[in-house]
């Protein structure tokens, strides 16, 4: 967040995903247990974005109109419909969180003062997968106990910075036409 920002308790609104689909648990889980370690963050209100653009405008749209303060919004979807709800509502354009659709990054990319952070699933994450079976099974390995494993991607941003969670992490920053494309698909997947 911002350094206009020091000093005070921060709002954020969190996407909750899809009821009922494991891995927006695991996505809201994951957010959880990073802010937890940030005090002067506070979650003010969820939204059940739904992985679809009108589900995320709505929910953050109708969470605005009950918060006079919004520092920052993390979804589990498209990033842009948390963007026209902002910019629908007059609000100042936040820090908020998104899956790497080229769409999302397109937008913040045209959008002056947007602040944004893509990450995805790397192309190669199923060969991770089935590296560590047969490693496991290969060499009578025990799973590990840890059944999250972390996969180090390249993020894709408006402001590349050195994380202090995951220092290693490469950071992109959005290239119009070199790594987000205005011309292709919103929904297209980047790496």
């Amino acid at each position: 967040m911002d350094g206009d920002a020091a000093g005070r308790q921060r709002h954020v609104l969190v996407d909750r995903g899809l009821a009922g689909a494991p891995i927006s648990k695991q996505i809201l889980d994951g957010y959880e247990a990073v802010l937890k370690k940030y005090p002067d963050i506070k979650e003010v209100g969820f939204f059940e974005g739904q992985y679809a653009l009108g589900p995320e405008q709505q929910g953050v749209a109708s969470l605005l109109a009950a918060n006079p303060q919004v520092d920052g919004v993390l979804t589990q979807g498209y990033g842009t419909g948390a963007l026209k709800a902002l910019q629908d509502a007059g609000r100042p354009v936040v820090p908020f969180t998104a899956f790497s659709y080229n769409g999302s990054a397109v937008a913040c990319a045209q959008t002056a003062g947007a602040k944004c952070i893509f990450g995805a699933n790397p192309a190669w994450l199923s060969s991770e997968a089935i590296k560590l079976a047969v490693s496991i099974l290969d060499n009578g390995k025990k799973a590990p106990e840890q059944r999250d494993q972390l996969v180090r991607a390249d993020f894709i941003t408006s402001d590349p910075f050195t994380s202090t969670l995951f220092p290693e992490a490469k950071m992109q920053k959005i290239d119009l036409g070199k790594n987000v494309f205005p011309d292709l698909a919103p929904g297209l997947t980047l790496r």
